[in-house]
């Protein structure tokens, strides 16, 4: 993980265990999702801009509300890079949601 992606999840559960209480297996999940969430528009969005990853936390409905936005490349032409049959964002949208176990 290079540092400007471990300081945004370090942050950003700095903030999140600051704010709310939840089970130690819902940490390690949350921390997964911001390191996945970081690394795509780091690292994969191959943005000339850069990106915006946004949490809010709500502890008195015990929700976390994220946005995230680039101006890279998009998911399909991402992903088409090691699945050249990939026509739709819709597929890559699943695809990418399956993760690389497949």
């Amino acid at each position: 993980m290079k540092k400007e992606q471990k300081k945004v999840v370090d942050d950003f559960m700095d903030v999140k265990l600051r704010n709310m209480e939840l089970p130690r297996g819902i940490l390690s999940g949350l921390e997964w999702s911001i390191n996945e969430l970081t690394d795509n528009v780091l690292n994969h969005s191959k943005s000339p801009i850069g990106g915006l990853i946004e949490a809010t936390t709500y502890p008195k409905n015990e929700t976390i509300a994220f946005a995230v936005a680039d101006a890279g490349i998009g998911i399909l032409d991402s992903l088409r890079e090691g699945i050249p049959t990939l026509r739709t964002e819709y597929r890559s949208y699943g695809r990418g949601c399956k993760g690389r176990s497949d």
